[in-house]
Order: structure tokens, then C-alpha cells, then sequence
């Protein structure tokens, strides 16, 4: 993954960067959500010092957001998409002692 990523973002601030089921969003809101995701996951630490990292969310904007907000802690997290078949789920790979795990849940799936 090229650190240039979130610099060229930067560039193209104001234009559509995803359009998705539930809206368009700009480059400038997925910088600042991806920056809100690796604060989080950083806790104020430098970096995540190579612990695995696991995600699933939703397809759309909050998947996008996270898998950056991870880049730009500086991992590279393994992604499972919420449509992603459950038997494919279960071949992810084992947890390490230290592992650190997040998800979102789809609007539905909260009714």
C-alpha cells in the first residue's frame, strides 16, 4: 500500500470518492473518517507494532472508512465484507495471543 495515498486524497478533497447504498461521499469525509478510526485503534500509541488486525462491516462507506483508518494506522488489516458467505468467513486465519478485532453492523441488522 503506498503512504501517497492519503496525500493524493488529499488533492481531490472536494469530489465524489464513493458512491454507495446509503449515499455519495466525499474524499474529505473518508480522510476524516478513516482519521477517526485510526485513532481509535492507535489509542495514542505510534503504531499498532504488528499486531493482526481483523475487520467485517457492511459494504459501502463504513467498510471503506475502516480499511483506511487501518492503512493509515499502519497495518494492513485482513477484511471480510459482511456479504462475504459465512463459510468463507470461518477460514480466516487464527487468532494470535494479541489480536485486535473490529465490526460494524449494517443499518438492517440493528432493527
Amino acid at each position: 500500500m503506498s503512504i501517497l495515498l492519503m496525500p493524493r486524497a488529499e488533492e481531490f478533497a472536494a469530489r465524489t470518492a464513493i458512491i454507495a447504498p446509503e449515499g455519495e461521499f466525499s474524499y474529505r469525509q473518508l480522510l476524516d473518517a478513516s482519521a477517526r478510526v485510526a485513532s481509535f485503534l492507535l489509542n495514542g500509541a505510534r503504531d499498532l507494532e504488528e499486531l493482526p488486525l481483523a475487520f467485517i462491516a457492511p459494504p459501502g462507506f463504513q467498510y471503506v472508512a475502516l480499511q483506511w483508518g487501518i492503512w493509515r494506522a499502519g497495518r494492513n488489516g485482513g477484511s471480510r465484507s459482511t456479504a462475504t458467505r459465512a463459510s468463507s468467513r470461518s477460514t480466516s486465519p487464527k487468532p494470535a495471543r494479541r489480536s485486535l478485532g473490529c465490526g460494524l453492523r449494517s443499518r438492517e441488522s440493528r432493527r
